[in-house]
C-alpha cells in the first residue's frame, strides 16, 4: 500500500507515542507515590466493572464539552470495561487503570479496543462527586466511516477525498461521576468518549469522534484504594 506523503515524516513519531502510552500502562500498576494521608471519599474498591452507552456527535470535543452543542447521528456504542485503582497519587489526583471491549451499531458495525491511564479528582470529601481525565490508545477492528471526512470545507480548511482515519488513535476520556445512594459503591457516570489523530499524529487534523455517553460503575472486589 502506497503511504501519502503526509505520513511519511510522522511514522517515527506515531511509533514513538504508542510505545509511550505502552510504557505508562504497563509501569502504572507498581509506580508507588508517597502515601497520602487517608480521606474518607477518595476511599473507592480496588477493582469496579464500567458499563455505558453512547450516540455519535458530529460536533468537536470543544463544542461538545464547552459550549454543550450537539449534533447527533445515529450511530451507538456500548462498551464494557474493567477499572483499577492504583496506590499512586499526585496532590489531589488519584490514578486508575482502564481497559475496555467496545461495539459500534447503527451506522457504523465494528469492535474497539481502548485502554487508557486515568487521573481522578474527588471534588469533596462529603458530596460523592469526581471529575476524571484519562489519555491512552485506542484499535478499532475496522475503519470507522463517520471518522473519515468528506470532500469540501470545514472549518475554513479545505479537505481532500484521501482524509482518512485510522484504525489505531489516540484515546481519551472526560468523566463526571456521582455515588448513587443507598446503593454501596455504585456510580452514575457521564463520559465523552473521545478518538482523535492528536492533531495529525495519526491522521489528519479532522479525523477522529466524540461519543456522548452514559452509564455506571459498580466494585469488582472488596479492597479498597
Amino acid at each position: 500500500m502506497k503511504t501519502s506523503g503526509w505520513m511519511r515524516p510522522r511514522m517515527g513519531l506515531i511509533a514513538a507515542r504508542i510505545a509511550v502510552h505502552f510504557a505508562l500502562l504497563l509501569a502504572a500498576p507498581v509506580v508507588q507515590a508517597a502515601p497520602a494521608q487517608e480521606q474518607p471519599g477518595r476511599q473507592r474498591p480496588e477493582w469496579e466493572g464500567v458499563a455505558y452507552g453512547g450516540i455519535w456527535t458530529e460536533t468537536s470535543f470543544y463544542e461538545t464539552a464547552i459550549r454543550q452543542k450537539t449534533e447527533y447521528r445515529p450511530s451507538y456504542i456500548a462498551v464494557a470495561g474493567l477499572n483499577r485503582a492504583l496506590d499512586t497519587r499526585l496532590r489531589i489526583f488519584d490514578f486508575e487503570t482502564e481497559g475496555q471491549l467496545a461495539r459500534h451499531f447503527g451506522l457504523m458495525e465494528h469492535y474497539e479496543i481502548n485502554g487508557a491511564l486515568v487521573a481522578r479528582w474527588q471534588a469533596s470529601d462529603i458530596w460523592p462527586l469526581s471529575f476524571a481525565v484519562g489519555e491512552g490508545l485506542s484499535y478499532a477492528t475496522a475503519n470507522p466511516e463517520l471518522e473519515n471526512k468528506e470532500f469540501g470545507f470545514e472549518s475554513m480548511r479545505f479537505m481532500a477525498k484521501e482524509e482518512r482515519s485510522r484504525h489505531m488513535l489516540n484515546f481519551m476520556i472526560f468523566e463526571i461521576d456521582v455515588a448513587v445512594p443507598k446503593l454501596s459503591d455504585t456510580r452514575l457516570l457521564m463520559r465523552i468518549h473521545h478518538r482523535s489523530g492528536i492533531m495529525g499524529t495519526y491522521c489528519l487534523p479532522t479525523c477522529g469522534s466524540n461519543m456522548v455517553s452514559y452509564g455506571l460503575k459498580f466494585p469488582l472486589a472488596q479492597g479498597r484504594k
